[in-house]
């Protein structure tokens, strides 16, 4: 069923070349308890279709049933765009960084760009940045995946034309240790001798992604090692307080820590007596 919104495309002499009617799948936000509905419907929204390109378009236009409600013009020239820095050679520390790049465009339209970061020499891409007027990102080198084969690329378009650079060569970005995470015991727990501890982590890396069971292990200051994996139970922790600590290791060798305390203590020593005195 033909949706009521629709993409027209429109020649030199402004004819119609196709129509590509589509339904808007998502009309609104929840207004919450706090907001009037009507407010919902002020708040602006972002439309993403994609249809097949005719040769010869000269105006696209997006219309709601037979009313025209916004249009772009399609200029004659692609942007240009270059990458500056990084650009192919360069050694960075996991530490903030500005990518820069530069870019024109021969119809003088205003240019908005997208940054894309390969870990694998342009094999696989994921974007960091969209949206951006500035010919400059500030990048934060430790949140992203280390590589010894790093690239950028840089997209820029005028609205319908999109131009792209990717770095000449790649460049090299220190690798990271994982992100470790303990969900139990929580910090400070008491058990009984012989009671089950479970033991739960996770780790997060961001060459390897999650870390499996063999990279994660499981150790306490006083009973020594304990185990490896995500979910680990013992039950012959010795009375004391324990340091329990689990060290995760990823496939290059970085490891990271993080550890919780908990109390091994007898049932008898936690428990107070009123002292009655008499006269």
């Amino acid at each position: 069923m033909p949706g009521e919104y629709s993409i027209r495309l429109l020649d030199v002499n402004d004819d119609p070349l196709a129509d590509y009617p589509f339904t808007i799948k998502s009309t609104h936000l929840d207004p919450g308890p706090s907001c009037s509905a009507a407010a919902a419907v002020t708040l602006p929204a972002t439309i993403s279709e994609m249809v097949p390109w005719i040769t010869g378009t000269l105006r696209i236009a997006l219309l709601h049933g037979d009313t025209e409600i916004a249009s772009r013009f399609v200029t004659t020239y692609t942007p240009q765009v270059t990458v500056a820095f990084p650009n192919g050679g360069e050694v960075l520390a996991a530490e903030p960084f500005t990518l820069t790049w530069t870019a024109s465009d021969d119809d003088g339209d205003a240019l908005s760009f997208t940054v894309d970061y390969s870990q694998d020499g342009g094999a696989h891409w994921q974007t960091i940045g969209s949206s951006i007027t500035t010919t400059r990102l500030l990048v934060d080198g430790a949140r992203l995946a280390g590589a010894t084969l790093a690239k950028f690329r840089i997209l820029a378009t005028d609205g319908v034309n999109t131009g792209r650079d990717d770095s000449d060569g790649t460049f090299a970005l220190s690798d990271k240790s994982p992100l470790v995470n303990v969900t139990s015991p929580g910090d400070g727990a008491t058990y009984l001798p012989g009671q089950s501890v479970a033991l739960v982590g996770s780790a997060l890396d961001l060459e390897d992604g999650t870390l499996p069971d063999a990279a994660l292990a499981w150790t306490s200051s006083l009973s020594g090692t304990l185990g490896t994996g995500h979910l680990l139970h013992v039950t012959d922790l010795v009375t004391g307080t324990h340091v329990i600590t689990l060290t995760a290791t990823d496939s290059t060798g970085h490891a990271a820590t993080a550890v919780q305390r908990v109390r091994i203590s007898p049932l008898w020593l936690d428990v107070y007596l009123p002292i009655v005195l008499k006269r």
